[in-house]
């Protein structure tokens, strides 16, 4: 089995939760970064693309720079991401 097909299972076993359920799920995977077993930051990569696939659709005529400043799996306090934006075309 190759790991894209257990990514699209993974995909169509979310797309059946409610907005509830999802919500539990990834509340409890958000949770785990904190706890013993998650301890390599590159994981804090994903929340970054995540957050950047999302303001690309939303604003396609801006570019943004997303940049990880601190983090629990960098072991701070918190999650924090400094969001720039540019309209295309300007530097």
């Amino acid at each position: 089995m190759e790991l894209s097909d257990w990514f699209k299972g993974f995909e169509k076993g979310i797309a059946r939760l409610s907005p509830e359920q999802r919500e539990a799920f990834f509340s409890e995977c958000g949770n785990n970064c904190v706890k013993s077993d998650v301890s390599t930051p590159l994981l804090c990569e994903c929340s970054k693309q995540s957050i950047l696939y999302v303001l690309r659709s939303l604003w396609k005529d801006k570019t943004f720079r997303v940049t990880i400043c601190e983090s629990i799996l960098r072991e701070n306090q918190h999650c924090v991401m400094q969001i720039e934006a540019k309209d295309h075309g300007n530097t």
